[in-house]
């Protein structure tokens, strides 16, 4: 994502991008007429002149209205397709406002309606519907197709696509990248929605990386979301918090963080998720009933019960565990003998770890190293952790196998 970044940090050290209304009918004209392969001279033949109709769609003039209709008709260009053209830029506004609702049948109508629109504003839009759908490989795809397209956008649109790429990131388990997304957008004009948003998802960022600065982050958002009135959402920030609290050991904050929690069946879930990551106490999950839990503590339980259920899991993995645990920790728990833990902590828990510089996950799988009962070279599996984990040179330890107690090798 160097190329966005680079591109924003571009824009921020220029004056404004001059933007109106009719910046997108240019874009539509240019990208329909090139892919119906027509020339300039053959679209504004009896219309217009050649030397016009290239302004128009380099966004230089105003175009006149009557010249305007006539090419959108050859185009094939309805005369309420022009008038939606003319209102992308509210309309967009507006599906912002859904997203964080979590109104998607109004984003998949505005998106229904633009049908057939080539220009970047319409595929930013159908971006944040996948989204919103939860079709997180679809808005991947979306978003490096729209990668081109980054220096003809307008400073409203890139702002707004920058935001969504970094949600598309963000479920992907980019999280550096999808940081490196949202730097510069405060130089930018965006709209209140956009602000908020942007919080919301600065805070997600840093507790997904698990850094130190993260409460601060969640008494912004908070702000954010106080003053625009999206009171629905603070709750989730809360229980983000708490999981932070828990990976990082603060019992106390975390208890009084938690009872500020609205929701009680959020509340049980993480007192059954901080007995199981803090104190290894599965009782302290497995006591509640399913209706008591939310459903990353239900995952979770069903793992604990029945370790061999999370191959269904991995099938059809829900998105909610981006906000609980990482997935690897699930993944993990489901191995039933010391020795295919041991391989999976090396293979993928800290080269995961690693890679999100998530701080807990390091030390979560340093301390399940050091705690299995290997019979010889267990400190040299303590070291290949740490190597491991803080990016050492991996090369400095052999992947040889070790040995176990056969007789202590259980789990449950």
């Amino acid at each position: 994502m160097f190329e966005l970044s680079n591109e924003l940090k571009y824009r921020a050290m220029r004056r404004k991008v001059h933007e109106d209304k009719y910046s997108i009918i240019g874009v539509e004209i240019k990208n329909r007429r090139m892919n119906n392969l027509q020339t300039l001279e053959a679209l504004s033949q009896d219309v217009c002149s050649v030397s016009y109709l290239c302004k128009v769609e380099q966004n230089k003039i105003e175009p006149n209205k009557a010249f305007l209709r006539e090419l959108c008709s050859r185009l094939e260009l309805s005369d309420d397709k022009v008038d939606y053209l003319f209102e992308l830029r509210d309309v967009l506004i507006e599906m912002i406002h859904a997203y964080i609702i979590g109104d998607v049948s109004f984003i998949d109508m505005c998106c229904e309606h633009g049908s057939g629109f080539e220009n970047y504003r319409f595929k930013i839009m159908v971006m944040i519907n996948n989204i919103a759908k939860c079709d997180f490989d679809l808005a991947y795809d979306n978003m490096m197709n729209l990668m081109p397209l980054l220096s003809n956008m307008g400073n409203f649109d890139l702002a707004i696509f920058s935001l969504f790429s970094a949600i598309t990131l963000y479920y992907r388990f980019s999280f550096k990248e999808a940081l490196d997304s949202l730097m510069y957008l405060d130089e930018f004009d965006i709209c209140d929605d956009v602000k908020v948003l942007k919080g919301v998802m600065i805070f997600k960022l840093h507790f997904a990386l698990n850094k130190s600065d993260t409460p601060y982050w969640y008494d912004k958002a908070k702000i954010l979301l106080f003053e625009h009135g999206y009171y629905n959402m603070i709750d989730e920030l809360k229980y983000a918090l708490c999981l932070y609290y828990i990976k990082n050991d603060c019992v106390d904050t975390f208890e009084l963080v938690k009872n500020r929690i609205t929701n009680r069946i959020d509340r049980n879930s993480l007192t059954g998720i901080n007995a199981v990551m803090n104190d290894n106490n599965l009782t302290g999950l497995l006591n509640y009933s399913d209706n008591e839990l939310n459903l990353y503590a239900k995952t979770l339980k069903m793992v604990i019960n029945d370790p061999k259920s999370i191959s269904d899991f991995l099938a059809n993995k829900p998105n909610y565990y981006v906000i609980g645990f990482d997935y690897v920790l699930l993944e993990y728990l489901a191995f039933e003998s010391y020795k295919d833990r041991l391989d999976y902590i090396f293979k993928v828990g800290l080269p995961n770890a690693y890679a999100c510089g998530d701080d807990y996950l390091k030390r979560y799988f340093i301390r399940e190293v050091a705690r299995m009962p290997i019979h010889i070279r267990k400190n040299r599996a303590i070291v290949k952790a740490f190597i491991l984990a803080y990016g050492k040179d991996f090369s400095l330890v052999d992947a040889e196998v070790f040995k176990y107690d056969d007789e202590e090798d259980k789990i449950y």
